[in-house]
């Protein structure tokens, strides 16, 4: 079965799609088996089950399929399914958690900052300052480290003066690729024990200060008559001219140009050991 739905139906409102859950797949067998369904939270959420209910039950949508069923009940969870109850209630105690420790990191005020971030061709400096008692250190975050969850920094420089500008190499090995630290962010830790705790907010490059291999120089516009998602198309010139649209803007999807798989033509490009 692809798909078993459960609406849950009052006397009130009858079916509705608000009202209704999805059991998944039910997998196919040639002998008896059981499957079972947690219904709490949604009686709960849909106030269900109340005399004059209905549970409508909706068996997926491929055809000709033979379905056979004995011993529908509604019945008290078992000691799996109430363990399992628990570890979803956990997961979303943590994730309210986690979500609020990001809304606490973005309202809280740090005597202790991250002022500017430039990149340069091969080079990366920071600045910044810190205070407190204690041993600090910068701490670097990659995409791929989630600084909410991490415990203790791997990436880290060691801090000695108040007052900070410290200069690394753009580019350094990380596992088996070269990885670029134009992508990270940086912040200020206080070292523990058993947990680094951050006391600035983490601060990207400044997008105004990141090296460029080339620059190219503003074009004069003729007037400001403009036009959006311009086409290639022969016949739109003499309406252009006749339009006195000076400028326009093209759109050029992405996946155009760029591939999973090598498509004739296609320049390779490595990054992160993946091509």
């Amino acid at each position: 079965m692809s798909n078993l739905e459960l609406f849950f139906m009052d006397v009130k409102t009858g079916i509705d799609p608000a009202h209704s859950m999805s059991a998944g797949q039910v997998p196919a067998s040639e002998e008896w088996v059981s499957f079972s369904v947690r219904l709490k939270e949604y009686r709960k959420n849909f106030n269900w089950g109340k005399k004059g209910d209905n549970l409508r039950m909706d068996f997926g949508t491929d055809p000709n399929n033979t379905i056979q069923m004995r011993n529908i009940r509604l019945r008290v969870m078992n000691d799996e399914e109430k363990k399992e109850e628990e570890e979803e209630k956990n997961e979303a105690l943590n994730k309210e958690k986690y979500e609020q420790g990001i809304k606490d990191y973005l309202s809280k005020e740090y005597a202790c900052h991250i002022t500017d971030v430039t990149v340069g061709e091969t080079s990366v400096t920071i600045q910044g300052d810190y205070t407190g008692e204690g041993t600090f250190f910068l701490g670097e975050i990659p995409p791929f480290v989630d600084m909410f969850k991490t415990e203790k920094i791997e990436f880290k420089i060691p801090l000695s003066e108040n007052s900070f500008s410290i200069q690394l190499d753009r580019y350094v090995t990380v596992g088996d690729f070269k990885y670029d630290r134009l992508l990270s962010k940086w912040a200020v830790f206080k070292e523990g024990a058993d947990v680094d705790e951050l006391v600035s907010h983490a601060r990207y490059a400044n997008v105004d200060a990141i090296h460029a291999k080339q620059s190219v120089e503003a074009v004069p516009l003729k007037s400001k008559k403009g036009l959006g998602g311009l086409i290639n198309h022969g016949l739109l010139t003499h309406d252009l001219d006749e339009l006195g649209i000076s400028s326009a803007t093209i759109n050029i999807p992405i996946s155009n140009f760029m591939h999973l798989s090598e498509q004739p033509g296609d320049i390779p490009y490595t990054y992160g050991g993946k091509t």
